[in-house]
């Protein structure tokens, strides 16, 4: 059979593996093709034999969104069933382990219950029409502090820019665009980071923080370092740059919608659920 790079195939012989996808041109009579739960593997087209599958069957949103840098190749690949399986051997119970709920989940919860508290669309309506800008970025830096998940430098770079003159205001104003605005995910998104850049604060966990706290059903945390190890141990493109944007945040939540379908089976209640899961991935050494 001919096969050209991109192309989606089963080996019969090995169903365990699942779909894969041609990452390399055949040469010399071999194909490498990366299987949707073993990752890469080297075939001999005179012994292997592949069938080509096509249309709405070739398609798979895990294989769909797949990095294909080289440089990645090779490297530890966690698919689907071993990704469960790696999570199940520190969590046992899944998302309803005794540790999971006290460990990971509790402390989200936490911050999620304070943010209802103090920064809800009402109450932070009602410090903007009271001019309490500071009592915002208080409440701010108290909600974050219910949890790790903040880099203690980038809370320092937001804590120093309240410090200045005209600062709690204007991040008051867009912290409510952001979390209550009319305007879509995105574009609030971007006028969010943007403001935070001007105030010396941009940083992704900052950029993400609160609205992952506020509405844990619709989006996720990016910590660099974890979040970028999760998708490189699974392969798939996140468009990383350090300078918080909505392409690689959209990216993000491509991926966490696709994780969030994998471990349906063991009933994650929230975006908290899948961010602890992608943190167990993001652990694993090569």
């Amino acid at each position: 059979m001919e096969l050209a790079k991109d192309d989606r195939v089963r080996m019969p012989a090995k169903p365990e593996w699942g779909l894969g996808q041609v990452i390399q041109n055949p040469a010399a009579g071999k194909v490498c093709i990366l299987f949707r739960e073993v990752g890469e593997k080297t075939l001999s087209l005179k012994h292997a034999t592949l069938v080509s599958i096509e249309g709405e069957e070739a398609s798979d949103p895990w294989l769909d969104n797949l990095s294909l840098d080289a440089s990645k190749l090779g490297s530890r690949y966690v698919g689907p069933r071993q990704a469960i399986e790696i999570f199940l051997e520190k969590y046992a119970g899944g998302f309803q382990d005794p540790a999971f709920l006290e460990e990971e989940r509790a402390p989200k919860v936490a911050a999620h219950e304070l943010m209802l508290k103090l920064l809800d669309r009402d109450a932070l309506r009602e410090r903007l029409e009271a001019g309490e800008f500071p009592k915002v970025g208080t409440s701010a830096l108290r909600v974050i502090g219910k949890t790790n998940l903040v880099y203690p430098a980038d809370r320092l770079a937001l804590t120093r820019a309240l410090k200045v003159s005209g600062n709690p205001e204007r991040f008051a104003q867009a912290l409510e665009d952001h979390l209550y605005g009319a305007d879509d995910p995105a574009t609030r998104f971007k006028r969010f980071a943007d403001v935070l850049n001007e105030l010396g604060a941009a940083r992704w966990t900052l950029c993400t923080y609160f609205s992952f706290v506020r509405f844990p059903k619709e989006y996720m945390l990016l910590k660099p370092t974890v979040t970028q190890n999760a998708a490189a141990r699974c392969r798939f493109e996140l468009a990383y740059r350090p300078q918080p944007n909505r392409i690689t945040y959209g990216r993000l939540l491509t991926i966490v919608r696709i994780l969030n379908d994998v471990v349906a089976e063991l009933r994650p209640a929230d975006m908290f659920d899948v961010q602890s899961f992608m943190w167990c991935l993001a652990q694993l050494k090569d």
